[in-house]
């Protein structure tokens, strides 16, 4: 069933047949699969540049807590189902995760002992609030926000040049816009 769904994939891109599959039970459509994930670095390109200040210590963070991303134009516009069905270089882990402990130990594992160590850099995140906004591990943090796995390797960051509420404001107002 695997071998089946990976040879039918589009390209590079994951979906969430496949998720399912690994995850070994149906993906419950929920409201917030439609709703705008907001791309700091897309969306506040020309009001300022966010910067934050990471720990070094990790942290574990609850998925459902992630409310978007920061990364360049590729995941510009999205919501969060075509998020994931767009995650660049999908195959390049796809093709390792077989079951649902894969996809923790993918999720979560250290870089060192981890087998999927093909280049995997830490997890980074900014805190808003109660709410995250990741930064690097895009599609680890997808990944584990579609299928409920706590995060428990995030190097999480803290904004030092505009406050938490003045980037939520921002956000709300552009996911309003974009999708109402």
């Amino acid at each position: 069933k695997y071998q089946k769904n990976l040879a039918t994939m589009n390209n590079d891109y994951l979906t969430i047949n496949w998720l399912e599959t690994i995850a070994g039970c149906q993906i419950k459509k929920e409201k917030w699969h439609n709703d705008y994930v907001p791309n700091l670095r897309y969306d506040f390109s020309n009001r300022f540049v966010l910067q934050g200040d990471y720990s070094t210590e990790l942290a574990t963070i609850d998925p459902n807590n992630i409310i978007g991303i920061s990364y360049f134009d590729s995941y510009a516009g999205l919501n969060w189902v075509q998020l994931l069905e767009n995650l660049k270089y999908a195959t390049r882990y796809m093709r390792n995760i077989h079951s649902f402990d894969d996809l923790i130990e993918f999720v979560n594992g250290e870089n060192s002992i981890s087998p999927f160590n093909y280049n995997k850099e830490g997890i980074y995140m900014l805190k808003l609030g109660d709410s995250y906004i990741v930064t690097g591990g895009q599609h680890r943090s997808c990944l584990a926000k579609f299928v409920s796995i706590k995060m428990t390797q995030v190097h999480v960051g803290h904004l030092y040049n505009i406050s938490e509420k003045e980037v939520l404001d921002i956000i709300n107002n552009k996911m309003l816009y974009n999708f109402k």
